[in-house]
């Protein structure tokens, strides 16, 4: 794994694929921090008015509401939404791990707790300083916890998707099948595998060839596809891909 110049970000798997990553500017960050203290303000205002008629109870549970909303805000949203707040989804970005993939959640909670020492001496002065000087435009929050703050790639255009949902399909046509890969893949596992179905056009040859026979053998495993050991591995998981794409709403 390595940086490259400039803002962006390389990512090198053990087959040798490359994935690059744009990486956020400090322009577009402060103003999606902007967005997501308006929306960390109207909470409190909220809670102030919710708690206004609390009687003897209403300044403890307002402590206790903005305490929550202080500390919780940002790390519920970027768990949540795959390390975007409102704030970052308006301006495209999201937080992932230095390795290129989803935040684990203990990683969440150490960038998100040294936010107090980033927002030093006032109005994120030191974590702004880092920001700026470090190569990858890392705060020290993400120092620590090893991510980063990225753009989110295009969306593949709605005919990738569409291919996917109608071409023939065996899987589709084995409920039992249909039932594993609904049971079995992690919510995880079925972003990964449709997000290798719709991307596989920008990939070289020999990568596309490499991946795609890693995520079949895995999957025959997984879902226990015995039956449909005749399909090429990018078929097989395309067919996955599509089965995954059938239960959400386009």
């Amino acid at each position: 794994m390595t940086g490259s110049p400039g803002r962006a970000f390389v990512v090198r798997t053990p087959e040798q694929v490359f994935f690059r990553y744009d990486l956020a500017g400090p322009v577009e960050r402060v103003m999606a921090f902007l967005v997501d203290s308006l929306a960390m303000g109207g909470l409190m205002i909220a809670a102030a008015w919710l708690t206004a008629g609390a009687g003897r109870f209403g300044l403890p549970l307002l402590f206790v509401a903005f305490f929550l909303i202080q500390w919780g805000y940002f790390l519920f949203f970027e768990w949540r939404w795959n390390g975007s707040t409102p704030g970052k989804r308006l301006f495209g970005l999201r937080v992932i791990q230095d390795r290129g993939v989803r935040c684990s959640f203990e990683r969440l909670v150490l960038r998100n707790f040294l936010r107090v020492v980033d927002s030093q001496p006032f109005l994120y002065g030191l974590g702004g300083l880092v920001m700026v000087a470090h190569p990858q435009g890392r705060r020290l929050g993400d120092l620590a916890a090893g991510t980063l703050v990225v753009r989110v790639p295009a969306a593949p255009p709605p005919r990738a998707v569409a291919e996917i949902r109608t071409r023939f399909n065996s899987l589709r046509e084995d409920p039992a099948a249909r039932a594993r890969v609904r049971q079995l893949l992690s919510p995880r596992e079925s972003e990964l595998v449709v997000d290798l179905a719709l991307r596989r056009e920008l990939l070289e040859e020999r990568a596309r060839f490499a991946l795609f026979a890693r995520a079949a053998a895995y999957l025959r495993r997984r879902l226990r596809l015995a039956g449909h050991d005749n399909l090429p591995d990018e078929r097989l998981v395309l067919n996955v891909a599509a089965v995954v794409l059938a239960e959400r709403v386009l």
